[in-house]
């Protein structure tokens, strides 16, 4: 969890920025991001669709829980799924038709078009905020929202519905990661508070 939250810090800015880039006589930054048409990666029938990749997404979030960066939301008029590899990643961006229309893979060096750039893009990138709305990083939190059930602190679905609320991300960490180890209702108990808070009814907030 700490690391997805990290994660989203840096990307929350959009294009990761670029510095350091091998040029003879010294270090020098591109400032624009190699960009390759989207037929590069993919034509048509070829490319992955906004379900397909929702379907990846889950199958994704559902490993490696300790560092499973996988997240989705809007962007404008897009939709876009992010998924962390390592310390880089990769950004689909779909249309409202469910078909991509960009793609980027970013690392944490300058590993592309030469070791001039940190982001190579597949097609126009998109000039828009990430307003990110969903964590597919379910990981182990299926098998401990049952202990939240079992503590009286709430149902089941509902704590696994906070897992899924980007506002609750700390709170959620802290109270039912809590369970992870030798956790009980009692040594929880002082985590309880925030929690509560987390989840009680807010507008804009799943419920």
């Amino acid at each position: 969890m700490r690391s997805l939250v990290r994660f989203l810090s840096v990307c929350a800015l959009g294009v990761m920025p670029l510095v350091g880039c091998s040029e003879p006589g010294g270090a020098r930054i591109e400032e624009e991001p190699c960009r390759f048409p989207l037929s590069d990666y993919c034509e048509g029938a070829e490319c992955p669709s906004w379900d397909q990749a929702v379907a990846k997404a889950e199958e994704d979030g559902r490993q490696e829980p300790e560092w499973c960066w996988v997240v989705s939301g809007a962007c404008a008029n897009l939709r876009y799924i992010m998924t962390g590899v390592g310390l880089g990643g990769v950004l689909q961006y779909f249309d409202d038709s469910g078909a991509l229309v960009a793609r980027k893979v970013f690392e944490d060096a300058p590993d592309f078009c030469n070791d001039t750039s940190f982001d190579k893009w597949y097609g126009a990138p998109p000039n828009c905020e990430q307003e990110p709305s969903r964590n597919f990083c379910m990981g182990w939190g299926e098998e401990y929202c049952a202990a939240v059930e079992q503590c009286g602190s709430g149902s089941e679905a509902e704590c696994l519905a906070r897992y899924d609320d980007l506002a609750c991300w700390g709170s959620w960490n802290s109270y039912v990661g809590c369970f992870r180890g030798d956790g009980t209702c009692e040594s929880c108990a002082e985590r309880l508070p925030e929690w509560q808070e987390c989840t009680a009814p807010q507008p804009g907030r799943l419920s």
